[in-house]
C-alpha cells in the first residue's frame, strides 16, 4: 500500500457514523479493552495476549472507505504474520457479514468478527470519542492501545515502531492531539458559517501543533478544499497548513508537495500550483506514484489561466468563494 493513498482519500472523507459520541473517556497508552464479539467470521477466536501486537480495526460492508482499506489491511496481515494479529470488527448483522467476507475471499484475509451488542465498539470507539470508519487501533505488547487512526493513514510506520519498542510516546501523543483537532474542526465546519468561532480556534491549535505530523497537517489542509459535506471553508487556513507540512519536509516529499500544489490550484494559484507538482512527479519515485501525479497536472494545465484569488480574507461556503 502506497502512502499516496491519502491524498486520494483524505480525512474527512472517512464515514461519520451517526449518532456516535464525539467526547471522549480514553486517551494513548491506556489499557485496551478487551474484545467482546457476538460471532467470529473469519478465524479466531482471538484473545489479546501480552507479549503480541494487534491491530484491531471498525468497518462496516456499506462503508465506502473501509472497502480501500480492506485490500491494504490484507497486505500488512500477510507482511507481518506470526508478529500481528489484524482483526476487523463489525456491529452489522451476522448474515450481512459473513456474505461480504465470503465473497471478498483471500481478498479479505484477516480475523473478521461481528460485535456483541457494540460492547467492543464502546471499549475502543466510544471511549475515545470517534465517530468515523474505517478507524484502527494498535495494541502493544504491554497491551495498551499505542496508536489509532485511519488504517490508510500512518498505520504502517507506527507498527513498525512498535514492534522495534521505538515508538516515540511523546509525539504519539501529539499526533493523537492533532488528529483530535482535526475532526473536531470539520465537524464543525460541515455546521457551516455560524461555526466559525469555535473552529477557527481549533485550527490555529492544529497548526501549532503539526511538526508532530506533517501529513496530517497536508491532508487536512486538502479536506478543507475538497471535503463535499464541508460548508465552511477556509482556504487560508488550507493554504497555511499545506505550505507549513510542505516546510517541515523541506519540498522533498512528493505527496505533500502534490497536495499543496493542490491547495494552490484549488485557489487559483496556478502559477505556483503548476511549478510544485511538476516538482512532486520530479521527486516520485514509485511508478504509480508518478503517473497519478501527471494526471493531475494535466488536469490543472486544462485550467490554467485563472486569475490568482488573493489569500487574504478568501472563505468559502457551501462552494460559493466570498
Amino acid at each position: 500500500m502506497k502512502k499516496y493513498r491519502g491524498f486520494i482519500i483524505p480525512l474527512a472523507l472517512a464515514v461519520v457514523l451517526a449518532g456516535a459520541p464525539a467526547s471522549r473517556g480514553a486517551k494513548l497508552f491506556d489499557k485496551a479493552a478487551p474484545l467482546k464479539v457476538a460471532h467470529w467470521v473469519k478465524d479466531g477466536p482471538v484473545t489479546l495476549t501480552p507479549g503480541h501486537v494487534y491491530v484491531v480495526e471498525f468497518w462496516a460492508t456499506w462503508c465506502p472507505p473501509c472497502r480501500e482499506s480492506i485490500p491494504h489491511l490484507t497486505e500488512l496481515a500477510k507482511k507481518y504474520q506470526g508478529r500481528i494479529t489484524f482483526i476487523g470488527i463489525s456491529d452489522e448483522a451476522l448474515d450481512i457479514v459473513k456474505s461480504f467476507v465470503e465473497k471478498m475471499g483471500d481478498k479479505m484475509d484477516y480475523h473478521v468478527a461481528v460485535d456483541d451488542k457494540q460492547a467492543t465498539t464502546k471499549g475502543y470507539m466510544a471511549a475515545y470519542g470517534i465517530d468515523t470508519i474505517p478507524h484502527a487501533f494498535i495494541v502493544d505488547k504491554n497491551g495498551n492501545v499505542a496508536w489509532q487512526g485511519n488504517p490508510l493513514e500512518g498505520l504502517e510506520p507506527v507498527l513498525e515502531q512498535v514492534l522495534a519498542g521505538k515508538l516515540d510516546k511523546e509525539t504519539a501523543v501529539k499526533k493523537e492531539k492533532m488528529n483530535e483537532l482535526a475532526m473536531q474542526y470539520l465537524r464543525l465546519a460541515m455546521g457551516g458559517e455560524q461555526q466559525k468561532a469555535q473552529a477557527d480556534p481549533l485550527g490555529r491549535q492544529l497548526l501549532e501543533l503539526g511538526n508532530a505530523d506533517p501529513m496530517l497537517l497536508s491532508n487536512f489542509a486538502w479536506t478543507i478544499v475538497k471535503a463535499p459535506a464541508l460548508k465552511y471553508r477556509d482556504r487560508d487556513l488550507s493554504v497555511e497548513a499545506a505550505k507549513k507540512a510542505f516546510d517541515l519536509t523541506k519540498g522533498q516529499d512528493p505527496l505533500i508537495t502534490g497536495i499543496y500544489a493542490g491547495v494552490l490550484h484549488e485557489m487559483g494559484r496556478d502559477s505556483e500550483a503548476i511549478p510544485l507538482q511538476k516538482k512532486a512527479i520530479a521527486l516520485a519515485t514509485d511508478a504509480r506514484m508518478k503517473s497519478y501525479l501527471q494526471n493531475v497536472l494535466a488536469e490543472m494545465e486544462k485550467t490554467t489561466g485563472r486569475a490568482d484569488t488573493p489569500t487574504t480574507g478568501s472563505k468559502q461556503v457551501g462552494g460559493a468563494v466570498k
